[in-house]
């Protein structure tokens, strides 16, 4: 240590011939001293961690994942799912009407919050080649439309657009299992559907 709490601590490991009273307090203050200094390193973990956390842009979107009724998913070559959640339980409507894979839902749902690298307003790019018009896949979640596009493979993001906003979102794809998976199987174990990639 340096500075005051270095100096202290020279000082209290002066005089080996102090009494046990004494020595007691040294080892009291010694506590303190490393106290103090692990709650000035702890404060400043927290600071840095808030400041990174201020520089991410916001998730995907507002909806909070535990207050989602209703989930529907439908893309170009996947059987279309529709999922309602009732009396805290969810089942699926289509295309069977039985209770549902609770994981799964969680997975679909989970991507109402997921994290986006950077957001591109919509002026001079083309929907088309975005993957976006049509869409190879959409998850509406409670009203909310999500469309999925085509596949970055240099940054390994999706472009998604949300409703008929006038920008789309980069996000980085750890969602396309979940999305594409055989709705009669469980996510690990299902026949996965790839994207084609951006040419």
């Amino acid at each position: 240590p340096g500075g005051l709490a270095g100096l202290a601590l020279c000082q209290l490991t002066l005089s080996p011939l102090a009494s046990a009273p004494e020595l007691m307090q040294r080892q009291q203050v010694h506590l303190l001293i490393a106290s103090g200094a692990a709650l000035m390193v702890g404060a400043a973990v927290v600071g840095q961690i808030r400041h990174e956390q201020a520089q991410w842009p916001a998730p995907l979107t507002a909806l909070v994942p535990s207050q989602i009724q209703r989930v529907e998913l439908e893309c170009g070559s996947c059987v279309r799912q529709r999922y309602e959640r009732v009396d805290g339980v969810w089942w699926m409507r289509e295309p069977d009407n039985r209770r549902a894979d609770v994981e799964r839902v969680g997975h679909l749902i989970s991507i109402a919050n997921a994290a986006v690298r950077s957001r591109k307003h919509l002026a001079g790019l083309s929907l088309a080649k975005l993957g976006l018009e049509p869409a190879q896949a959409t998850l509406t979640l409670d009203g909310t439309r999500i469309a999925f596009g085509a596949f970055d493979s240099i940054d390994g993001d999706r472009y998604v657009r949300i409703n008929e906003e006038d920008h789309i979102a980069l996000v980085p794809d750890r969602f396309s299992p979940y999305l594409f998976a055989e709705p009669t199987q469980r996510g690990s174990n299902a026949a996965l559907k790839k994207l084609e990639p951006v040419n």
